[in-house]
């Protein structure tokens, strides 16, 4: 299993971003602000166990400000996968995800947009012929309270289309809305309750302080990496993990860290096999792994791989 596709819609940074992942080391590139963390962070949120159980209760602040607006809009976050096999690893991610066309194909969505009730009252108002300035003040009169997070599997729609988002979302140009009655699953997914518990997931963020990072036990990247995968490793791998271990702290608490001008801030990913423990050094790390398939992220200056 690999992620072979993130879209995201209206999500701080992005209002619409597309990242397309090959099986291997992927890197996304760009400077401070640029929006690495945030789509990591995207992905966090369908995948990350260790993030609050709220965290998919998303806030004000998510909305990207190109949308000006936000009320009444949604947030979609929709990843992809490939090679979602008949293994008992992938077996339930597979039944939740995986489409109906006999591939090996699977998404998995967070839709947060308004609850039933105010997309019902928005299409009751275009039925009813109210004008534009009426349908605004209703949507002014949302709050993120309104709002309700939905997992889905097996979503077909691209909301990145603006003519799906517009069919599914509605035409806020011309005060028309959708009836949330007539939703099809097909295109927006069968809900599904939360994935985490199938998909192990540890991240470890970009070091910024290299030698207190490297030095201290609980921030230490290289720890988070390797916990829960100690009892896998042979003899000999330790000492190999060992020799490159040593020197790259030497090197790294050697030299001087950079000041906050010349920081930047990065998020590489990269998805390698449980064996291939080590990711570059003073990296990011989001691992991910479905019984034999890991997903891994380290954050280099201003890299963000994904394998």
């Amino acid at each position: 299993m690999h992620i072979s596709e993130l879209r995201i819609r209206n999500f701080r940074n992005f209002l619409k971003g597309r990242f397309v992942f090959r099986k291997g080391v992927n890197t996304l590139i760009g400077e401070n602000g640029s929006g690495k963390t945030n789509a990591l962070h995207a992905l966090r949120l369908l995948l990350d166990d260790a993030l609050p159980r709220n965290s998919i209760c998303l806030r004000e602040a998510d909305f990207s400000r190109a949308l000006g607006d936000w009320k009444g809009h949604w947030i979609v976050i929709a990843v992809d996968f490939e090679e979602l096999d008949p293994s008992e690893g992938c077996q339930i991610l597979r039944h939740a995800t995986g489409h109906m066309d006999e591939s090996d194909t699977g998404t998995h969505t967070l839709l947060f947009r308004p609850r039933l009730e105010i997309r019902k009252r928005l299409h009751e108002m275009t039925c009813d012929g109210k004008g534009k300035n009426e349908i605004r003040e209703h949507l002014d009169s949302i709050t993120v309270d309104a709002y309700e997070s939905v997992l889905t599997g097996r979503a077909e729609a691209d909301f990145l289309e603006d003519d799906t988002y517009t069919r599914l979302v509605g035409n806020f140009e011309d005060g028309l809305f959708p009836n949330p009655d007539d939703d099809d699953q097909a295109e927006l997914g069968v809900k599904v309750g939360p994935l985490h518990p199938e998909i192990s997931c540890t991240f470890a963020p970009a070091l910024r302080d290299v030698m207190s990072d490297l030095r201290g036990y609980r921030s230490n990247p290289l720890l988070a990496l390797l916990r829960g995968t100690e009892s896998s490793i042979q003899i000999e791998d330790a000492q190999k993990i060992t020799a490159v271990v040593i020197p790259i702290a030497l090197i790294n608490c050697s030299s001087a860290s950079p000041s906050r001008s010349e920081r930047v801030e990065t998020v590489p990913i990269e998805v390698t096999s449980q064996n291939n423990l080590l990711g570059e050094p003073t990296s990011s790390i989001l691992h991910l792994n479905s019984l034999s398939t890991s997903l891994s992220s380290p954050a280099i200056v201003s890299r963000t791989s994904f394998l």
